[in-house]
């Protein structure tokens, strides 16, 4: 019951993110090299004060490199599915996101030969049909929408890869030591890559920056940590149909903050999603 109820604290913190992001006027690269920059503030001092004999001072190789893999897949995942959100809506963005599950399923099936229950392959197949019916028949591909989509999917792939290395590499070195490794090294790829792109990483408005700050400890820290955290006792396929209910927040939180009202295809969608959710993880 404890990793669940973090699991779910996890998944409400990074429904915030969508509207978050919107409120923010700055390059992609900065708002995610920032997020994950002031997440590794907090985590890195927690890190050093608990860390014990098996802490990052005796981590493997073998480890280390999958750490840094995971770093380069969640830098991609920020970059892309942030860049997204300024060519499609945040429903779009966020449902398309979710189709990490079947990656993840693919995945954790074909290399570490993970024994799936049926019911999380009912969920996860409930969660696709209702991301379908989330985004009410959207034809619009084509031009800035096309672009944005393709980036969301991006971002739903590289997060499949963040979620698998997680956990393959959460069996062997805890929560703490992996999320500040993971973070701290995503923020200095992402800091080199917006100074060689010659992208801006100051000079921003004050509300910019208080939503730079919110971002960062709302999805960032007490989100994707929490999520981390659920890894080391579930398996990464159910904490992926688990972030399936994200889209729901999100809408929620577009229709109030960004007034991008959300139809019925979009409410039905949400409840298919979430009665995936249920299913997955009640024999799971």
């Amino acid at each position: 019951m404890k990793t669940y109820a973090v699991l779910t604290i996890g998944v409400i913190c990074i429904s915030t993110a969508a509207v978050i992001i919107r409120l923010i006027e700055a390059p992609a690269t900065a708002i995610a090299f920032y997020r994950l920059a002031i997440a590794s503030i907090f985590i890195l001092p927690l890190s050093s004060f608990l860390r014990n004999t098996n802490g990052l001072n005796q981590i493997r190789l073998q480890d280390t490199l999958m750490c840094l893999a995971a770093s380069v897949a969640i830098s991609i995942h920020f970059v892309a599915w942030i860049a997204s959100l300024e060519y499609t809506s945040v429903a779009s963005s966020v449902i398309l996101v979710t189709t990490s599950p079947l990656i993840v399923a693919f995945l954790s099936k074909l290399f570490f030969q993970e024994h799936l229950h049926k019911n999380v392959y009912v969920g996860i197949a409930l969660g696709l049909i209702g991301a379908v019916v989330l985004t009410g028949g959207d034809s619009r591909l084509e031009g800035r929408e096309l672009w944005g989509d393709l980036l969301a999917f991006i971002g739903a792939l590289s997060f499949a890869f963040y979620l698998i290395l997680g956990k393959r590499v959460r069996t062997r070195l805890n929560n703490l030591d992996y999320t500040s490794f993971v973070f701290l090294s995503a923020s200095v790829m992402l800091f080199v890559i917006s100074v060689i792109a010659n992208q801006p990483l100051w000079n921003f408005d004050s509300k910019s920056i208080i939503f730079i700050v919110t971002l960062a400890i709302i999805p960032q820290l007490i989100g994707h940590s929490s999520i981390t955290w659920a890894l080391g006792s579930v398996r990464a396929t159910l904490v992926s149909v688990a972030i399936m209910a994200e889209p729901v927040g999100a809408i929620l939180l577009a229709w109030l903050i960004l007034n991008e009202h959300p139809s019925l295809a979009n409410l039905i969608g949400g409840l298919i999603i979430l009665s995936g959710i249920f299913i997955a993880y009640k024999k799971s």
